[in-house]
């Protein structure tokens, strides 16, 4: 994707930096939303077994 975008080596070495930061950040917050869901229905299985 960078290497369409720039011709410029250096603003393709930043882009590409910036997509694995996006992406990494993007991965992170995604696991975080995901187990914390995972842990309320977790918490809601319980009560309901109570």
């Amino acid at each position: 994707m960078a290497l369409l975008s720039f011709k410029n080596p250096e603003y393709q070495v930043q882009a590409k930096f910036s997509i694995l930061i996006a992406s990494t950040i993007s991965g992170l917050v995604g696991f975080l939303v995901l187990r914390r869901l995972s842990e309320k229905n977790r918490h809601n299985e319980i009560s309901d077994n109570i």
